[in-house]
């Protein structure tokens, strides 16, 4: 299943492909998640973590990461290639 409402967003700080990935999970889980996104890819911007409804231990937040660099700013060649599925 390709993007139909439009491809990647074209944007981010430093210009470049750019989504928005939302972590879920606990506090520590997501930070966890959100180091390994950091070594492969370049994370323009982190939203949160903001905690769930009720008395859930759980919380979620939002990383905006350039598709076209990698961690270190060395371009990536599979990245802009690679298809949502």
């Amino acid at each position: 299943m390709g993007l139909d409402r439009g491809q990647a967003r074209r944007g981010g700080q430093e210009g470049g492909a750019a989504v928005n990935i939302r972590l879920h999970g606990t506090e520590d889980e997501c930070a966890a998640a959100l180091a390994r996104l950091r070594t492969a890819f370049a994370v323009v911007s982190v939203r949160g973590p903001y905690p769930d409804r009720g008395n859930s231990m759980l919380c979620h937040l939002y990383a905006e990461v350039r598709l076209d660099a990698v961690a270190g700013g060395a371009q990536s060649s599979a990245a802009g290639r690679q298809r949502v599925r």
